[in-house]
């Protein structure tokens, strides 16, 4: 169905630039915190997401 609809699979796909993430990273945990999750959020956790995001791998988190 993805490949039908041809919807992007990364961010690079979208027009994110590279150069970019670490100030997505920054917004994100300045924007929308999370107190509440069992995770710390990092601005590195963050970039390490968007960094996968952006060569559109698929991220399994481990808890």
């Amino acid at each position: 169905m993805v490949k039908d609809l041809d919807v992007p699979l990364s961010l690079k796909e979208v027009g994110i630039s590279k150069a970019d993430l670490e100030t997505l990273a920054e917004r994100t945990i300045k924007e929308w915190p999370r107190p509440n999750s069992p995770i710390e959020l990092t601005k590195e956790r963050v970039l390490k997401v968007y960094e996968e995001m952006y060569e559109g791998k698929l991220m399994r988190v481990n808890i």
